[in-house]
């Protein structure tokens, strides 16, 4: 119990107290998915095999949402990802750059709502990674379809770039899966 003290207190609220940490949590996510666009693009780091850029920005996209919790951790780093990839004039104006990050956060966000369960398992984060890495060639694919544009990636067709973006991305989630399981019990110790 507080003291009587004639001094009136202020109120307090638990969803202010609450809305501090959700807030930090965000701009730590939005920043850490600027870090990870600005990292890819100042590597450099090509290895000329469609789809293996995808392996880090996944696993750390699945990490995050598999960490911190958050309903939309992943779509929330990778609006900070796709404003520095957006922007960024050694990319030029590259659209499809944001979208990769998007449209990947958003299968990995989905995946988890649809089914919080099996977040911990190796068999789901698996086929999750290979599912958000493989949205890029199927929305390039889409993209040349429709508006005529032509794409390097898939001058010779889509099937190596998907099969190579899939391995990749089950790869990646392999590797959030490796990584979320040792935080999980590093945290219980």
């Amino acid at each position: 119990m507080r003291p009587m003290t004639g001094i009136s207190q202020p109120k307090t609220s638990s969803s202010n107290i609450e809305a501090a940490p959700i807030a930090v949590t965000i701009l730590i996510l939005i920043g850490l998915g600027a870090m990870l666009a600005s990292l890819r693009i100042g590597s450099h780091l090509h290895l000329h095999l469609p789809g293996h850029q995808g392996l880090i920005r996944i696993a750390a996209m699945m990490l995050a949402a598999r960490v911190c919790r958050l309903p939309w951790a992943a779509t929330i780093m990778a609006s900070g990802a796709g404003v520095v990839a957006a922007i960024s004039p050694t990319h030029g104006f590259d659209p499809t750059g944001p979208l990769a990050y998007v449209l990947s956060a958003l299968v990995i966000d989905f995946s988890n709502r649809l089914a919080p369960q099996r977040q911990t398992n190796l068999f789901f984060m698996a086929v999750v990674g290979a599912a958000a890495n493989a949205t890029k060639p199927l929305s390039l694919s889409i993209i040349s379809a429709v508006g005529g544009l032509q794409f390097e990636s898939l001058v010779h067709g889509l099937a190596y770039p998907l099969v190579m973006h899939l391995a990749f991305g089950l790869g990646a989630g392999i590797s959030a899966w490796m990584l979320s399981t040792g935080f999980e019990f590093a945290r219980r110790r």
